[in-house]
């Protein structure tokens, strides 16, 4: 699967659109999650992204789902803090439904 660009002109993912691309489409195959996505709130500082779990109808994720979403959410932002030595801020939250983004944000990965 390609990534898609964000809109910045650049012809290659920054290494946190490429990250967060990746981490969306693992968490989405997490049993119980149906959709997942990743919000910048600021799109000109891609360090602090927010992920967002919508659950299947009807379930809840277990504490040993939720323990692996955490793990993967960590792992990712600490590889790459390791590959580009800057500081990366990776927060989860599930919802029930997809709030209305606020204003200047942008959708950056989205497993649908």
């Amino acid at each position: 699967m390609t990534i898609p660009p964000l809109e910045t002109g650049e012809s290659k993912p920054s290494p946190a659109v490429a990250s967060a691309w990746e981490l969306v489409q693992t968490l989405s195959k997490i049993k119980g999650v149906k959709r997942v996505r990743a919000i910048a709130p600021r799109p000109t500082d891609l360090h602090w992204l927010q992920f967002d779990l919508a659950l299947q109808p009807d379930s809840e994720l277990s504490d040993e789902s939720w323990e692996k979403i955490q793990d993967l959410i960590i792992d990712a932002e600490w590889s790459l803090r390791d590959s580009t030595q800057e500081k990366w801020y990776f927060h989860s939250e599930v919802i029930e439904n997809y709030p209305t983004l606020r204003e200047g944000a942008k959708v950056i990965a989205d497993s649908d």
